[in-house]
């Protein structure tokens, strides 16, 4: 069965519990046949990456690989690679062909960083999928992987002290296997709380965000900043994604994140930049909690959690024209989601989004409580859905809409 020809798929995982389900949305929860044989640890931070090829990537962290999906099997059949990687997983990347990988490694549930591998896979090595492992600098550090002139490399955005680092691809893949230290051509001088990255298609332009702005730098030869995009608004983005269907770029802007506390009176705006016309367009959202994004046909949608209500936001981003919100769709209240006066990360739960790039269906999860709300952008009559989940999907677990290759450029970031 060819799952695009017979009906949409949404990926639920929940980490907590060991389980990846493969569902059909318009059904009323998972069938034992959804769910993907074995158990897995999906690393929520890495996200998952759909690749040109066509498969889903994600980071199993309990046995410490890189999971390769084909959505259009059945799950019994889904996994087409499994492939050990360090954990824990902090970013995942490929290139614009699908076949390169890197994953770097975070904090798990530690307070400091402490693990300073990286590793890198070729997918389609002749005599079979390789990775290669090496030691960098511990700190979180971004990735991406970037082909053209004057050779293919890998390319890591440090923290405290920020720097841009680049690394010959194929001296790495030809590394010693043991996992040595390897370093590159280094660049000085990126913010030092450097948190989200895009690759710009097409070309050797990196954007990171940092307290600053979006800083821009080139990576033709040796790593050079180019310029800092502002970002026009009293706070400041902790990730940026890129939006294909519109060639932007987009983050959301969080003002008083410094005050976790208070995350109800944060202050959230949609960061939309443009680099064709280096336009930059802001829209409010409203205030609380806002956790990443996803793209939807025609825009993007965002879950908001605040006490007053959680929700839907539904933002249209027409071509050449100004992005607005369009739906707003209430959801049940969060039975154990975060109240004033203490943080939203810690001993709380929260909601993950995921959204059809090519229709108007958007899934948000109801984090500790076993359930997954579906909801229409634009159907106006359509009362929210729930498909009743097995487990409590504790954090939100992780939601990703499976979808076809669209063709042109594709986030090469993991999400």
């Amino acid at each position: 069965m060819n799952y695009f020809t017979s009906g949409r798929r949404l990926l639920v995982a929940d980490h907590d519990a060991g389980s990846i389900h493969l569902v059909d949305p318009d059904a009323d929860g998972p069938r034992a046949e959804d769910r993907l044989p074995g158990s897995f640890s999906f690393s929520e931070h890495a996200g998952s990456l759909h690749v040109p090829t066509g498969e889903l990537v994600f980071v199993d962290e309990s046995l410490g690989r890189v999971v390769v999906l084909d959505p259009t099997v059945e799950p019994a059949q889904a996994i087409t690679q499994e492939i050990p990687v360090g954990v824990p997983a902090e970013h995942l990347a490929c290139d614009a062909s699908g076949r390169y990988l890197a994953v770097t490694s975070g904090l798990g549930t530690n307070t400091e960083a402490w693990n300073d591998v990286v590793t890198v896979v070729d997918r389609l090595a002749a005599s079979g999928a390789r990775g290669r492992r090496f030691r960098s600098r511990v700190g979180e550090p971004g990735v991406v992987i970037a082909l053209g002139a004057p050779d293919p490399h890998v390319v890591l955005r440090h923290r405290m002290p920020g720097a841009v680092e680049m690394l010959n691809l194929h001296d790495v893949l030809e590394a010693p296997g043991n996992t040595p230290r390897l370093s590159g051509a280094v660049a000085d001088g990126l913010g030092d709380a450097g948190h989200g990255d895009v690759l710009l298609p097409g070309g050797r332009t990196l954007l990171v965000a940092t307290d600053a702005g979006v800083e821009t730098w080139d990576l033709t030869g040796h790593p050079e900043r180019r310029s800092i995009i502002d970002w026009e608004f009293p706070g400041r983005g902790y990730f940026l994604r890129w939006v294909p269907e519109r060639r932007a770029v987009v983050t959301v802007l969080r003002r008083a994140g410094g005050q976790p506390e208070r995350w109800h009176e944060w202050d959230n705006s949609l960061w939309f930049h443009t680099p064709g016309d280096s336009r930059t367009q802001l829209l409010d959202l409203g205030p609380g909690l806002i956790f990443r994004c996803a793209p939807i046909a025609g825009g993007l949608a965002f879950a908001r959690v605040h006490p007053d209500g959680d929700e839907v936001v539904v933002v249209s981003c027409p071509p050449n024209g100004t992005p607005h919100v369009s739906k707003r769709r209430r959801l049940p209240a969060l039975k154990y989601g975060p109240v004033p006066g203490r943080t939203p990360w810690e001993k709380t739960q929260r909601r993950s989004i995921a959204a059809d790039p090519q229709g108007s269906t958007i899934a948000v999860s109801q984090g500790g409580e076993g359930a997954v709300w579906v909801v229409d952008a634009h159907d106006d009559d359509h009362q929210p859905r729930v498909l009743n989940w097995p487990t409590p999907l504790h954090l939100g677990g992780a939601l990703t809409w499976l979808h076809a290759p669209r063709g042109g450029d594709l986030d090469t970031v993991g999400r």
